[in-house]
């Protein structure tokens, strides 16, 4: 991660850390932060594999066919998150792996 990346990391969490004012209210700042870097990590993995950024047409059939809600369980307890859908269904996430269903 670049100087750059960490800056703007540390000046959202100087701007979310202003509605903190307990401690008992940190948490929520956490999965906050794990629920947009879960998601914008998803985003990224799409990206890569349709070949295309968001608001761009694909050259595929396997385009992007907009978003699905996903609960995720970690040590930060329960996250909504969501992620990206598209129309092939061919493509394996690296972060959040599908569930596999017995």
């Amino acid at each position: 991660m670049s100087n750059t990346d960490h800056t703007k990391i540390k000046e959202l969490a100087q701007e979310l850390g202003k509605s903190i004012k307990t401690q008992e209210e940190l948490p929520s700042l956490t999965s906050l932060f794990m629920k947009m870097a879960i998601e914008a990590s998803q985003g990224a993995e799409i990206e890569e594999h349709l070949g295309c950024s968001k608001n761009q047409p694909s050259d595929s059939y396997n385009s992007r066919n907009g978003y699905a809600n996903k609960t995720v369980k970690g040590d930060h307890g329960e996250l909504k998150l969501n992620v990206p859908r598209y129309r092939k269904g061919t493509f394996e996430p690296i972060m959040v792996k599908k569930a596999k269903l017995d």
